[in-house]
């Protein structure tokens, strides 16, 4: 059975671009130049294109911390954090955040749960 697959590109928090596909339906169902495969496809860039996590871009914890880490935990000299405050945000992260949060994905995490979970830390 012949369908309809959009395809693009992401890029990685490191940097490398990761192909990335969604079936959108059967040829069948979505003629080719209809508008109802037009709005489809509208709609999954709409998607694409927004700042935050969506359905097809959601990340996860685990990959949300490596970002940070590589952005703000690196050692950037006298313009980044103190050596202190980047090994103490490294452990509280790997030891407290990530084996409680790490696989889940940032839009199932509550806000409030998040919160309570770090005040008893």
């Amino acid at each position: 059975m012949e369908r309809w697959l959009f395809r693009w590109r992401e890029r990685c928090p490191d940097g490398t671009l990761r192909e990335r596909n969604k079936v959108i339906g059967p040829v069948e169902e979505y003629p080719a130049k209809s508008k109802k495969l037009q709005e489809a496809v509208a709609t999954l860039r709409l998607n694409i294109n927004t700042d935050g996590p969506t359905e097809l871009t959601s990340i996860t914890m685990a990959k949300a911390v490596e970002h940070y880490s590589i952005q703000e935990l690196g050692d950037c000299g006298d313009e980044g954090k103190a050596y202190s405050t980047r090994h103490r945000k490294t452990q509280l992260l790997s030891r407290r955040v990530l084996p409680h949060w790490g696989q889940l994905e940032l839009r199932a995490i509550k806000p409030l749960r998040l919160s309570n979970g770090l005040r008893r830390w």
